[in-house]
């Protein structure tokens, strides 16, 4: 019996080393080696699209934490304010950078449980995405939310949203 439990012990010690192993990329995604040069450029008072896209780059780094929030704050109000800029071209980035702040919100909303907040933002990052005809982009949207149709009870809307992505996709 004591060897019985030596053994079971061993291989959990071994399991649980697998999977922290496992674990340890998924965990260095968030951890961009960028982000220490990016903090240094970052400069909240300037107003440029260098600055927008540093934010966004900063603010994905930290998606799973409220250390994106300030990043994503700036996001907002720089991204309303280049989309109004007189140059086209600085519009459309704006605008994508745009929805790519919503879909970040999306996402802090999720985790923080707000799913009326998570189901604005997902679905408004996709609207973005959609004007600007980036298919790839509005399919992946899919994804997020058909996981909170699913988790307020709406399976159908989910099974749906999913099957009309799939033609974006591929």
């Amino acid at each position: 019996m004591h060897r019985s439990n030596a053994r079971r012990s061993a291989r959990s010690a071994l399991l649980i080393a697998m999977l922290l192993a496992c674990c340890q990329p998924a965990c260095s995604q968030w951890e961009l080696p960028t982000r220490d040069s990016l903090e240094r450029v970052y400069d909240p008072r300037v107003n440029s699209l260098e600055q927008l896209n540093c934010a966004r780059h900063l603010a994905a780094s930290w998606m799973l934490s409220t250390k994106a929030l300030p990043y994503l704050e700036r996001m907002d109000t720089l991204s309303t304010l280049l989309m109004a800029d007189p140059d086209p071209a600085v519009r459309t980035i704006a605008t994508q950078q745009r929805g790519q702040f919503h879909y970040m919100s999306g996402y802090q909303a999720k985790f923080r449980r707000d799913v009326p907040g998570a189901m604005m933002h997902f679905t408004k990052a996709r609207e973005i995405f959609r004007s600007g005809r980036e298919s790839s982009t509005e399919g992946t949207m899919a994804d997020p939310l058909a996981i909170l149709y699913r988790s307020v009870g709406e399976p159908r809307e989910a099974i749906a949203l999913l099957e009309n992505a799939i033609p974006l996709l591929v």
